[in-house]
């Protein structure tokens, strides 16, 4: 059997989206909602929000790969939503050369970070990683903040006091957000390689990674939340988290709740359908945080990740 993986095409998406609802009725036992003119304005047009690798098999689209460019305290990531084969060509392949195509994209881009959802009712793909070089975040839950959530009953406008602001960031704020993602690194034990000029580069250029909304208090800037454009095939065009932190003086506060309610009301007015973020299974006030939310924990999926240079060996083994 002689298929080929290439870039998605205008032309593939009638067919992609009979998939997409086989996907759908099979993973999520129902039909997803999304239309061909949703394809058609999400991913091809002047804001692509996701992109797309197919496998053809002369000239049927027989499976796919969804994903899209993310950020990270690392750099520049890249997050794949779905890989799907139908179910008459399913175990030949197709889905790892599917994947596989992933990685070299992201290996080409110099993506410095890759992730994917893992379902732990699979542990044969879970070896699979582990021998790529990647990692299981074992103890690392994925939440969401749902549509339900977003357009709900929550008031508009944060009421805030005198001495508390919260602001899309500028440029001028680079160096401050950079002062604290170190404190947050330092508290996670992560090391990274960012600098001031990746941060200004990535989140203030004309084509920016990531959006960040800066919490001022008594003038002085003690928390950030940085977040990225996402996609789905149930809920479509969707935000991720990208990081978030808050000094460590002011934590137990609900100084955290107005960074998230202020990205809430983001999300609703610029007609985003889910928030996505990680949080650790440890961090108990962060939890309580996603209760008080309304966010839910995405029960049996772990989040993959590997990192630029495991991906380079992998690629080049």
């Amino acid at each position: 059997m002689s298929f080929i993986i290439r870039k998605g095409e205008l032309n593939d998406l009638a067919q992609v989206l009979e998939l997409i609802q086989e996907l759908s009725v099979i993973e999520y036992k129902i039909e997803s909602e999304i239309t061909i003119y949703d394809l058609i304005r999400d991913g091809f047009s002047n804001k692509e929000y996701f992109n797309l690798f197919v496998a053809e098999l002369g000239e049927e689209i027989i499976g796919f790969s969804i994903y899209h460019t993310a950020y990270s305290r690392y750099g520049k990531s890249m997050i794949i939503e779905e890989v799907f084969v139908t179910k008459a060509y399913k175990n030949k392949g197709i889905g790892l050369s599917l994947f596989s195509k992933n990685l070299e994209y992201a290996n080409d881009k110099k993506i410095k970070q890759l992730e994917w959802a893992y379902n732990e009712g699979f542990p044969s793909l879970k070896l699979l990683y582990e021998r790529a070089g990647a990692k299981i975040l074992e103890t690392t839950s994925a939440f969401s903040i749902n549509k339900e959530v977003i357009y709900g009953d929550v008031d508009d406008d944060l009421i805030l006091k005198d001495d508390i602001f919260i602001r899309e960031g500028v440029q001028n704020d680079a160096y401050n957000i950079m002062l604290l993602m170190a404190q947050s690194n330092l508290e996670k034990g992560v090391f990274t390689t960012l600098t001031i000029n990746d941060i200004i580069a990535d989140g203030f250029s004309e084509a920016p990674l990531y959006g960040t909304f800066v919490l001022e208090f008594n003038d002085k800037i003690i928390g950030y939340i940085l977040f990225c454009d996402a996609y789905s095939i149930m809920d479509q065009k969707t935000l991720n988290i990208a990081d978030s932190f808050v000094k460590e003086e002011y934590k137990g506060s609900d100084f955290e709740s107005l960074l998230y309610k202020q990205l809430v009301h983001h999300a609703k007015i610029n007609q985003y359908n889910k928030i996505s973020f990680l949080v650790s299974d440890f961090d108990k006030n962060h939890i309580k945080l996603c209760n008080e939310l309304g966010a839910k924990r995405q029960d049996g999926v772990r989040i993959v990740r590997i990192e630029y240079q495991a991906l380079c060996n992998f690629i080049n083994s």
